[in-house]
């Protein structure tokens, strides 16, 4: 009967595959969506005439990163999506996990903590703006602040290539590329820096942020 014919077609395997496309296209889109948003706002602050100091240029700086992290999710994105349509292609299995350490757990890591880091210099160049005590900071180039932050963000997060390797193991009589925790991602060490670059992440966010941007809505009043 009809039922029956239901639950044929639509076994458990079917349904986990088609909230798996269905989640991922979704994705797929708001990321799409991301990407015109970021190229729309590095178009915008480029026509704007301003100093190598001014706030569009950290503004246009900010958004090609985002630009740069939405692509980025976006190319694993699609890796993913063509991994689980040819999962017994190794090709696509070590290209998948190459692109998970390297871009989906360091690189998108990296950049979104320095999105970060370059939201709290700013708010904190607003506020001394505004109390007018900027001059210390106006004397830093920007191209020595952006370095800075750059190369911090870049280096907190190289344990994390470590973490994982892409190992070769055979599985029912075929070699399959699996991307496995290593000896060092199986460590207390790693757990804790794990840790701590997370709480140093929510502390800067929802506690130091919070703050300069409070003080800085007190000064300006």
């Amino acid at each position: 009967n009809f039922s029956n014919f239901l639950e044929l077609s639509f076994d458990q395997n079917s349904f986990e595959k088609i909230v798996f496309l269905n989640k991922h296209s979704l994705l797929f889109i708001l990321r799409i969506m991301a990407i015109l948003a970021s190229l729309f706002n590095i178009f915008t602050f480029s026509k704007c005439k301003t100093s190598e100091n001014s706030l569009f240029k950290y503004l246009q700086i900010m958004s090609t990163v985002d630009l740069l992290y939405c692509s980025l999710l976006t190319i694993f994105a699609i890796a993913t999506y063509f991994y689980s349509l040819e999962p017994n292609s190794q090709c696509l299995q070590y290209l998948n996990s190459f692109i998970y350490i390297y871009i989906s757990e360091y690189l998108t890591s990296c950049l979104a903590f320095y999105n970060i880091l370059m939201e709290i210099y700013l708010t904190l160049k607003r506020l001394l703006l505004i109390s007018n005590q900027d001059k210390f900071i106006n004397r830093i180039k920007s191209k020595h602040i952006n370095l800075a932050i750059f190369a911090f963000s870049f280096t907190i997060y190289i344990p994390m290539l470590f973490a994982h390797k892409t190992e070769l193991i055979l599985l029912n009589g075929q070699l399959t590329y699996f991307t496995i925790k290593s000896k060092f991602g199986q460590s207390e060490l790693i757990k804790y820096l794990i840790n701590s670059i997370k709480f140093m992440r929510i502390f800067l966010v929802t506690v130091l942020l919070f703050v300069l941007n409070l003080m800085a809505i007190y000064k300006y009043r």
